[in-house]
């Protein structure tokens, strides 16, 4: 007979912050290093929020901070 703990392993349900970590389960022909590139992206914050903030990459609060710093980028002006 089986004698299960009411404790949770270690490995159950670690958390970051408020929210779950995100596990990605392997596809068959997806290498190692897809898999862990996945894994770190979904359970990225700046990505996250790169996406509720409607901005292509994380990359744009890098950009954001910069502007701030240096003031690189006049009103109006359009960037591409």
């Amino acid at each position: 007979m089986v004698n299960k703990s009411s404790k949770s392993r270690a490995g159950d349900g670690q958390r970051r912050g408020d929210r779950m970590r995100e596990r990605v389960k392997t596809a068959r022909g997806r290498k190692l290093s897809s898999t862990r590139w996945l894994e770190r992206q979904l359970n990225d914050p700046y990505v996250a929020a790169a996406k509720k903030d409607g901005y292509r990459s994380r990359a744009a609060y890098k950009i954001i901070e910069m502007d701030d710093r240096f003031k690189f980028f006049k009103p109006g002006g359009c960037a591409i």
